[in-house]
């Protein structure tokens, strides 16, 4: 979601609201699709610098304006390297969690197996005395 500090006439957002890449849009914010998102951000990564990618997508420059190219693609790269660092602290809080788990259940496993060990010797011990 993109949002202006000057606001979208009626004309500019008829003119833009027929752009498949756009979601909805009101008189100074615009949502895109999240296709669009993905397949910028792609193009992105490709070296693509964001006014192309959304000359390319249909979008006039002169009613869009020529920063909600730039500020709409760098708000996505944020959002999505935000995305990818909490999905990999929360894997690691798993892994964590299942070493601890696999750990609690190995040694319940070693004293259950001491036990029936100790309970063999003391019927052992008592059958010699």
């Amino acid at each position: 979601m993109a949002k202006r500090q000057n606001q979208f006439t009626p004309e500019q957002i008829e003119i833009l609201f027929k752009n498949p890449n756009v979601e909805s849009i009101s008189s100074n914010t615009i949502r895109f699709t999240s296709e669009f998102k993905e397949l910028a951000l792609k193009k992105d990564k490709e070296g693509i610098p964001a006014l192309q990618i959304f000359k390319d997508a249909g979008f006039d420059l002169n009613v869009l304006g020529k920063e909600t190219p730039k500020t709409s693609i760098r708000n996505w790269r944020h959002r999505e390297k935000t995305l990818n660092k909490n999905n990999t602290q929360y894997l690691a809080k798993e892994v964590k969690k299942n070493k601890a788990l696999k750990s609690i259940l190995e040694e319940n496993r070693y004293l259950k197996a001491e036990n029936e060990f100790l309970k063999k010797l003391q019927a052992l011990s008592v059958l010699t005395e």
